[in-house]
C-alpha cells in the first residue's frame, strides 16, 4: 500500500510521474525509519520506559512505523509539485516526530480506538499537509501550468487507487486480533464493494450512461 498504492496514486500530475514514484518511495523509506525511531521515544517519555526498556524490532513496531510513514505520504500529496526531494525529508524528519507523539497520546495514554487511523494518520496527515503547502511559497506561474493531469497520468494514478482499494481490508485489521480482526476486514470489505458500486451507478445517471471515473 504505502509504495505501490501510494506511489502510483502520486502519479496524477502530467509532469511529475517518474519523480513522485521516486519521491513516495525515498520518502516512505525514511519517514518509516524516523516514525519506529520517534514512536519508541514518545513511548518511553509518556510510560517511563527508559531504563532496561530498549526499542523492540516487532512486527507490530513495523506496521506501527508504517502507518507513520502513510502519514508523511498523505501530505506528501498536498506538496507534490511545489518540493524537492530533501525538502520533503525534512518534512518527514519533523511530521514524524508529531505524527508519533499524536499516537502515542491518543492511543497509549488516552486509549482511543482508531482501527483506521482517522485521527493520527489521515486527519494528521492532510492537516500538515495543508499547513505545509500555506507555509510554503507558491511556484512560479511557468510552474502551476505543469500542475494539471493527463490522460496517461490519470490510468497510472488509477492504479493506486486499486491497490489501494485492493488492500484497505488489511490495513484496517492490521493491529486487530481475533474477532476484532474479522469483524475490521468484513466490515472494510463490505463497505469498499457496496459504495464503490453504488457511487459508479450514481456516476452513470449523472453522465447519461457513462462513468466519469474521476
Amino acid at each position: 500500500m504505502v509504495y505501490v498504492g501510494f506511489g502510483f496514486l502520486m502519479t496524477f500530475l502530467r509532469a511529475h510521474s517518474w519523480t513522485s514514484i521516486a519521491f513516495n518511495w525515498i520518502t516512505a523509506a525514511w519517514a518509516w525509519l524516523c516514525a519506529g525511531l520517534w514512536i519508541g521515544l514518545w513511548e518511553r517519555v509518556w510510560h517511563n520506559h527508559f531504563e532496561h526498556h530498549p526499542i523492540e524490532l516487532t512486527i507490530r513496531s513495523m506496521i506501527d512505523a508504517d502507518f507513520g510513514a502513510a502519514t508523511v505520504l498523505i501530505t506528501m500529496g498536498a506538496l507534490l509539485g511545489k518540493v524537492n526531494a530533501y525538502q520533503l525529508l525534512f518534512v518527514a524528519t519533523v511530521e514524524t516526530c508529531f505524527a508519533a507523539l499524536n499516537y502515542t497520546l491518543t492511543y497509549t495514554v488516552y486509549g482511543a480506538s482508531d482501527i483506521g487511523g482517522s485521527m493520527w494518520i489521515h486527519c494528521f496527515g492532510g492537516l500538515f499537509g495543508l499547513m505545509c503547502s500555506w507555509a510554503y511559497k507558491n511556484p512560479k506561474e511557468s510552474e502551476q501550468k505543469l500542475a494539471m493531469s493527463s490522460y496517461h497520468s490519470n490510468v497510472f494514478g488509477f492504479i493506486g487507487t486499486l491497490f489501494l482499494w485492493l488492500y484497505w481490508p488489511s490495513f484496517n485489521g492490521a493491529l486487530q486480533v481475533g474477532n476484532n480482526k474479522q469483524r475490521a476486514i468484513i466490515n472494510t470489505t463490505y463497505s469498499l464493494v457496496c459504495s464503490s458500486f453504488s457511487g459508479l451507478i450514481m456516476s452513470m445517471v449523472l453522465h447519461k450512461g457513462k462513468m466519469n471515473i474521476e
